[in-house]
């Protein structure tokens, strides 16, 4: 339960904003992409010194190799915002892809271990491989997919946040 308290206030303000943000992204798929696009470069950049960090305390040359590429692929996205948000349709359909595919594997495993529910696994498996065709040639859904997943997330955290400010009250 949420206490009661004057701070709570703090919830209401987050879920207005992430409720205002996903409609936002939603209307907007075009500016959401190049602001995933420069979030995903500082992330990258983000991992890479951590992975600096901590090869302090491991001497791992992996980690050091991981680091460099981790800051390179995040300048890369940085710097070339642009290119970087126009492949992110095809980077999503390519993992929607590989999802499909180890579902489809996983599917039959579970057959074998007689698993009943085995033919759902293989039907979302061939579903995510049919979408993720999809994607690659028509990336505008992937637009419209990463956007929308993304404008959704939002406004239901903000409900979300605003109902616990709403229980608080």
């Amino acid at each position: 339960m949420v206490k009661k308290h004057q701070s709570n206030i703090w919830l209401l303000i987050v879920g207005l904003i992430m409720a205002f943000l996903g409609v936002y992204v939603l209307f907007n798929p075009v500016t959401a992409l190049m602001a995933l696009a420069l979030y995903l470069g500082i992330a990258f950049i983000a991992m890479g010194i951590g992975y600096i960090a901590f090869y302090r305390y491991a001497k791992s040359h992996l980690l050091l190799a991981i680091a460099i590429v981790d800051i390179i692929i995040g300048l890369l996205f940085v710097l070339n915002l642009s290119v970087t948000a126009t492949t992110l349709p095809i980077i999503f359909a390519m993992w929607v892809l590989f999802v499909g595919i180890l579902q489809i594997v996983t599917a039959f495993e579970y057959r074998d271990m007689g698993d009943s529910t085995w033919g759902w696994t293989l039907t979302a498996g061939l579903i995510g491989i049919i979408f993720g065709f999809m994607i690659l040639f028509y990336p505008v859904v992937g637009v419209l997919t990463i956007t929308a997943f993304m404008g959704a997330a939002l406004v239901l955290y903000g409900a979300y946040d605003i109902s616990l400010y709403l229980r608080a009250k």
